[in-house]
């Protein structure tokens, strides 16, 4: 991918991040639930969604569902909702989810190969780190941001205390995080939060509780504007 292509790529995805915050994180949920959930979402006033795919290996069925529903969301959402896909690993699932509509490849891990694949296929890659020198190198691989997992084990004094020498960089925090210590971690200089299981309720989801999605959607969106 050309430098100018891929800049213009990476701005877009900085652009979007600074002004929705939150990234929706979901993960186990069936493709016929995907396009109602999201819906909720959206109308929640959430714009930025992250489909975590399950291992191709074990779980090759589970794998395809996930893609078939990315597919669906691109097509059903276009440029309404910025779609990507998580637990990106390997360079055979960056293509795939590449070519299913996502737009971005969060990964638990540094790969500087999954990376470099992300970059190819003109996506954003967004590498899981934990300390100041896996940051520093996923940035100098070529990541615009980088999602500090596990954050919550550490809670936000530890990535105040990660950006005091690296200021500039976009780091979001995932893992453990709550409608309840969000505001903590922006605080401490997150550039956005990523939030699974205390946001995307499967319980509700497979109920089609979608009242529900879209009022905890709503009560982050509501926390945001009252602490920036």
């Amino acid at each position: 991918m050309r430098k100018e292509n891929r800049e213009a790529v990476n701005d877009r995805f900085l652009q979007e991040l600074d002004k929705h915050k939150i990234i929706a994180i979901l993960r186990g949920v069936e493709s016929k639930y995907l396009l109602p959930t999201v819906e909720a979402l959206c109308e929640g006033g959430l714009r930025m969604v992250e489909v975590a795919l399950p291992d191709a290996e074990y779980h090759p069925e589970r794998y395809e569902d996930t893609l078939k529903g990315i597919r669906a969301l691109k097509e059903g959402f276009g440029e309404q909702v910025y779609l990507g896909a998580g637990t990106v690993v390997t360079t055979r699932q960056a293509q795939e989810a590449a070519q299913s509509g996502a737009g971005y490849l969060i990964a638990p891990n540094f790969d500087p190969e999954v990376v470099a694949c992300a970059i190819d296929l003109g996506c954003v890659p967004l590498p899981g780190v934990f300390t100041p020198s896996e940051i520093v190198a996923a940035v100098k691989a070529g990541a615009p941001a980088v999602k500090l997992f596990p954050a919550g084990n550490m809670g936000p004094d530890y990535l105040k205390a990660i950006r005091a020498p690296l200021p500039d960089l976009k780091i979001i925090a995932v893992g453990g995080i709550k409608p309840e210590n969000m505001d903590s971690y922006m605080k401490a200089g997150a550039a956005g939060i990523g939030m699974g299981g205390a946001l995307c309720d499967r319980g509700a989801i497979r109920a089609g509780d979608w009242g529900k999605l879209r009022r905890s959607a709503q009560e982050l969106v509501r926390i945001l504007k009252e602490n920036n």
